[in-house]
């Protein structure tokens, strides 16, 4: 048997990323927001109680996650150094 450490454990979001990859809650993809102010950069994906359903999370902003337009860098657990000093 392997211990697992819950916390690391990301539920499916339903969703595939520009290359076929599942997208997992706990992933950082990087995604173009298509605004002058956020364009293209990393993002985690995190549920969202209030919204419920899955969104990504650049900066400060919240943003749907209702289409996979994004491709699956890493996650929060493995590769945190992608979210640049978080």
């Amino acid at each position: 048997m392997i211990e697992i450490d819950r916390k690391t454990v990301g539920q499916y979001t339903g969703l595939t990323d520009n290359n076929g990859k599942k997208i997992f809650e706990g992933d950082i993809v990087q995604h173009d927001f298509g605004t002058e102010q956020i364009g293209k950069q990393n993002a985690v994906v995190e549920y969202s109680q209030r919204h419920a359903g899955f969104m990504i999370k650049p900066l400060d902003n919240w943003m749907y996650c209702e289409k996979a337009d994004c491709i699956v860098i890493g996650n929060i657990h493995d590769n945190s150094e992608l979210l640049g000093g978080e």
